[in-house]
């Protein structure tokens, strides 16, 4: 399987070890940390843009390594190839492994 990963350069490591290690053959591209600092409608229309670019016959699905993200990844859409979406709330819930492990994390650093 050929696949191609829209994701945030602050999960650069994580994202190229489990690259290295899949079975499928799968291109990283990653955008500049922070895009959802620019607000909902510039991520949405930044992240859409990088889905529009990916060549609609040499993969078999899009995956995002992005979370909500201040609601960024809202309405964004492929034509043809599936887009695959995290369920999490942020890059935090990404790296913690589920939203359990963030509200745990989130409850002991309020606590300090």
């Amino acid at each position: 399987m050929r696949l191609v990963i829209l994701a945030c350069e602050i999960m650069y490591r994580e994202i190229c070890y489990c690259v290295s290690q899949s079975k499928n053959i799968v291109d990283a591209r990653f955008l500049r940390k922070g895009l959802h600092d620019l607000g909902q409608k510039e991520m949405s229309q930044t992240l859409q843009q990088e889905i529009d670019e990916v060549p609609k016959n040499r993969y078999e699905a899009i995956l995002l390594g992005y979370g909500l993200c201040s609601n960024g990844i809202s309405g964004l859409k492929t034509e043809i190839i599936p887009l695959i979406i995290p369920r999490a709330h942020d890059c935090i819930t990404l790296l913690l492994g589920s939203k359990e492990r963030y509200r745990e994390y989130m409850e002991w650093a309020t606590a300090l």
